[in-house]
């Protein structure tokens, strides 16, 4: 049973998870076969495995699994997309009250809560990666060996699961002193280790293990039909670091995923998903993968992607999916650094100009 964290909150009813499941596509590299793409994949050794990313990615050409577009600017959009970069942020140390404020006021129907992750627990410990998972007072999920932070949030409105994972700097406020130093030299390893490393970084690995458990979880309550009245999907919520875990984990489960300011994919990562199968239909990535980034932002500048920079092309780096640009509208957080750091901020005044115009 998935308990809220306040006792007197509505418990919703589970029941079968929408499973985002890729329809076939044949056009998505049809300059390539996949025959050719299995051939690749017959070596798995280490010491080829950087020049079997550069081919693969190369093959792959990484602009069919990616695009940019303008934002809707409708108001029910711009409001959940306020409302989830608020959830995005809040394992940096936000309260629920600010997200709370934030719904209301753009308007927003949504009414989050937090579910404790602790529930989850006995489908965690079937994952050898997880078998380190500790669990806050709030419901919050983490493992100081490795840096991962993740919560759980559940939108009555839309009834809907949101899984929030921790970026670079994460958890303070959420753990002990101690504990906060440990995750964040962790993540800062991650980072590097997602840049240089031959292989996926564990905490990438970890984020997919936490994603398949609790749909495990969710579809055994479906199956049992004990709580038969919604039908939650997941969605994975992420910034920086915690948006380029969010996509990695979202490919490799068939879920959907938004970010900000996401970290870009390392090589290793997008060679693993290439090698499972799941980068084969690129109009499916397109369709259930969303950034947000602003414009100038060091960590993730588009302009490096468009262009193909040098420092991009060398370490295969790469965001999957959708790309919107917003233009940083926060004087007090208005260098290039801030833009990445505080890119929620930006996002929410940005919309809130746009929502303040007279129709």
């Amino acid at each position: 049973m998935i308990n809220p964290i306040k006792t007197n909150s509505y418990l919703p009813s589970m029941v079968d998870a929408v499973d985002l499941s890729r329809s076939s596509s044949r056009n998505s590299l049809s300059t390539i076969s996949l025959q050719s793409f299995k051939q690749l994949f017959k070596s798995n050794s280490l010491s080829e495995s950087k020049s079997l990313a550069e081919t693969v990615i190369s093959r792959l050409n990484r602009k069919q699994l990616w695009q940019e577009k303008p934002i809707d600017m409708q108001q029910g959009d711009l409001s959940d997309i306020a409302v989830n970069a608020a959830l995005a942020g809040f394992t940096y140390g936000e309260s629920l009250t600010h997200i709370s404020d934030i719904e209301e006021k753009i308007n927003n129907s949504s009414q989050h809560s937090l579910y404790r992750l602790e529930d989850f627990r006995s489908e965690f410990l079937k994952k050898p990666l997880l078998t380190n998972l500790k669990f806050s007072t709030e419901g919050i999920v983490f493992d100081k060996h490795t840096g991962l932070i993740a919560a759980l949030f559940y939108d009555k409105t839309s009834h809907q699961l949101k899984l929030v994972f921790g970026g670079t700097h994460s958890g303070k406020g959420f753990v002990k002193p101690k504990h906060y130093r440990s995750l964040s030299l962790q993540q800062l390893t991650t980072d590097l280790k997602n840049l240089v490393a031959n292989s996926v970084p564990t905490l990438y690995l970890q984020a997919a293990a936490v994603v398949d458990a609790i749909k495990t979880t969710t579809q055994q309550l479906a199956n049992s039909n004990k709580q038969p009245q919604i039908a939650p999907n997941l969605l994975l919520l992420g910034h920086s670091l915690g948006g380029a875990m969010a996509q990695y984990a979202a490919i490799k489960h068939s879920v959907k995923a938004i970010g900000y300011s996401s970290a870009a994919l390392g090589h290793a990562a997008l060679l693993d998903l290439a090698k499972a199968n799941r980068l084969w239909d690129a109009d499916w990535v397109k369709q259930h993968i969303q950034h947000y980034f602003i414009a100038g932002d060091p960590i993730c500048d588009p302009l490096l992607w468009k262009t193909g920079g040098r420092f991009r092309a060398k370490f295969s780096l790469t965001n999957l999916g959708t790309r919107y640009i917003i233009d940083p509208h926060s004087k007090g957080y208005s260098s290039y650094l801030a833009r990445h750091s505080y890119s929620e901020q930006h996002i929410l005044m940005f919309i809130d100009k746009y929502l303040a115009k007279p129709s």
